[in-house]
């Protein structure tokens, strides 16, 4: 069969080369010419753990490897004090071992490349996938789009891939993509004068300081290669941050390669996390890696996750005799509730990482242990540690916000626990605490939120602390809960007496309370979304200008090729951004009229702007069309009529 794999990383090359040696043909698509080159001066490093290098050693690359990889002692806590506490694991075969991203991906890339049957595509990405009759939709370098037949596709395209926007278009895909409220920024610690590591243990890094936390790994040319994470809230007043991590980093920022003061006035970057209820179509697609679940990471665990992804693939493959539907039904069956459960853990795990280790912990009994060392499965972990677990994609989750990310001091937490069915609070009772769900489920419902469920970490009940003297809605448990409740009382006078971080709290939950207001608002609303070819956008945004007043009962939609031009000439401020339609926009639009949030689309310059499986979608349920400007106006009031 001609198979392809859309993305060349680690588990991408894995999986090409493995299949190629089971007869197959495989087309080994990326959007990077190189694969495995880095930008000058940087380097990524992974925790490449004894899972993932038994994932390496089915394909007889986990020598190779380890050629290119620092092994490690163990974990190295630097306290606010100074000195060093580093925790060995009790038995010394039990290592991780520090590599970098290119240098893993360049070792499965040459195996993977070396057999005849991987043709590579190196520099082209696959954009869409069609599934009757399957075929990839291809972008070349010069952006010249071309459609290749194959007989079956697996995304190991990353977080945004285009493997899964295709598989979760079909009915019935639970899928869940979230921002984290945590940033991150990478930074570099070059070696120490005369060459060699800074910091004398080879060993994982790490910082805790309450309300961040540093992670350092060593590198083949003598630095450390740092992960700073912080709450994204938090992350303003550069110059309050620069003295904060002057005063508590002393060993690392005076040696960092960029200085301190650009380092805190540039953006965090995002952490995406992604569930996915099904990795496969059952017939043609499947994925592998982040496309499948994208996880924080705070346990080092993406990339092992990935190459078992990678094995247990193939072994399906095997197992069925060659039958690739048989094969993904297997595989997809087997790994969605270790992706879950990946996704669940590692998510939790950023509060260990903030503070020293407990007095008497015993490493081998900690989940990353379990995990790493003691062969243990990431469900049977989750199981263990998550009160009540089970492998559960929310597609409809309220934004999340963990104690630690929004800065609530853990002395105002009042800390209980629920059982499934048990109240937090009901509708109409006074709203006179917030609450930090640390684990768990909650189902919320109200008159005007409908039915959400909220799994922890997160932050429920803030609106109270900006006015609303009464719940809102119901708050019950859905399965064992950790709660720590903050009274408004304690939480006021924690502002007076510490005003600094005081207002940094406060702007955190006044951004959490702005997101779900907006989100509520315009789920009530509905959409109108604005769509227009280059040289329709102009006549669009006077059109949208000379109709303001009567768009003011809706929210508006528009692809990011097509905002700009609306809010500068329209005089409009619109509700969201898309994607462009040729990247993610027209199915985004799409996921919008399946949810019923679509009350019309405005798109002179016609049908053909949209895929037909949009256009299906839009037209499955009533949702008003206009494909002129004309045609705009006459439908407008029944637009503005359709939204609730």
């Amino acid at each position: 069969m001609r198979i392809a794999v859309c993305g060349a990383g680690p588990a991408g090359a894995c999986v090409a080369g493995a299949l190629a040696r089971r007869g197959h043909a495989v087309l080994l698509l990326d959007r990077r010419a190189q694969p495995a080159s880095e930008a000058e001066g940087q380097s990524i490093q992974l925790s490449l753990s004894p899972r993932g290098l038994r994932a390496l050693a089915l394909a007889g690359l986990a020598d190779a490897a380890r050629a290119r990889a620092i092994p490690l002692v163990g974990r190295a806590f630097h306290p606010r004090d100074g000195g060093v506490v580093l925790l060995k694991p009790g038995n010394p075969a039990w290592q991780n071992h520090s590599i970098s991203r290119a240098d893993l991906t360049r070792v499965v890339l040459d195996w993977a490349l070396a057999h005849p049957g991987v043709e590579p595509r190196l520099g082209e990405a696959c954009v869409d996938v069609q599934r009757n009759p399957c075929a990839v939709l291809l972008r070349g370098p010069g952006g010249a789009m071309r459609p290749e037949t194959v007989d079956a596709v697996i995304g190991a395209d990353g977080v945004a891939s285009s493997v899964r926007t295709a598989l979760i278009r079909a009915p019935g895909v639970d899928f869940a993509k979230k921002t984290a409220a945590w940033g991150y920024a990478e930074l570099a610690v070059p070696p120490a004068p005369g060459g060699g590591h800074r910091y004398e243990a080879p060993a994982i890094h790490i910082w805790p300081r309450g309300r961040f936390f540093l992670v350092g790994f060593p590198a083949r040319d003598g630095s450390y290669r740092c992960t700073l994470v912080a709450p994204r809230a938090a992350w303003t007043r550069p110059d309050s941050l620069e003295r904060i991590f002057r005063e508590t980093l002393p060993d690392v920022a005076p040696h960092l390669s960029l200085p301190l003061g650009d380092v805190v006035r540039a953006p965090l970057a995002p952490i995406s996390i992604v569930r996915c209820g099904t990795w496969t179509d059952g017939e043609r697609l499947a994925l592998v890696g982040d496309a499948a679940h994208a996880t924080a990471p705070f346990m080092g665990q993406g990339v092992n996750l990935a190459l078992e992804d990678a094995a247990e693939l193939v072994a399906a493959v095997d197992a069925c005799g060659g039958d690739l539907p048989a094969a993904f039904a297997r595989y997809s069956a087997l790994r969605v509730p270790e992706g879950i459960a990946c996704c669940d853990l590692s998510e939790r795990a950023a509060t260990a990482l903030l503070r020293m280790p407990p007095p008497g912990q015993v490493p081998e009994e900690t989940p990353l242990s379990l995990l790493n060392f003691r062969g243990h499965g990431y469900a049977e972990v989750a199981r263990r540690f998550i009160p009540g677990w089970t492998p559960s994609v929310y597609a409809n989750v309220a934004p999340p916000g963990a104690s630690d990310a929004l800065g609530i001091p853990e002395e105002l937490l009042e800390r209980t626990a629920l059982e499934p069915d048990e109240a937090l609070f009901a509708q109409g009772a006074p709203a006179d605490a917030l609450y930090v769900l640390e684990s768990g489920t909650l189902r919320l419902r109200g008159p005007e939120l409908g039915q959400v469920r909220l799994s922890g970490p997160a932050v429920v009940g803030e609106m109270g602390w900006f006015g609303t003297a009464l719940r809102t809605a119901d708050a019950v448990a859905e399965s064992p809960c950790a709660v720590g409740r903050v009274s408004y009382d304690h939480l006021e006078r924690y502002c007076r007496e510490q005003p600094g971080p005081g207002m940094e709290l406060v702007r955190a939950l006044a951004a959490l309370a702005m997101d779900r207001f907006k989100g509520r608002h315009h789920e009530r609303a509905g959409y109108i979304a604005l769509v227009a070819p280059p040289g329709e956008r102009a006549a669009l945004a006077r059109w949208v200008a000379g109709a303001r007043e009567r768009l003011g009962a809706v929210a508006l939609v528009a692809d990011e090729e097509t905002a700009p031009s609306l809010e500068a000439q329209g005089n409009v401020r619109l509700a969201r951004w898309v994607r462009p339609l040729a990247r993610g926009g027209a199915f985004q639009l799409e996921a919008l009229a399946v949810g019923g949030a679509l009350r019309g689309v405005v798109a002179p310059g016609g049908e053909a702007l949209l895929p037909g499986s949009t256009w299906l979608a839009v037209r499955e349920r009533g949702v008003p069309v206009a494909l002129s400007l004309t045609e705009a106006s006459a439908q407008l009031a029944g637009m503005v009529e359709a939204a609730p």
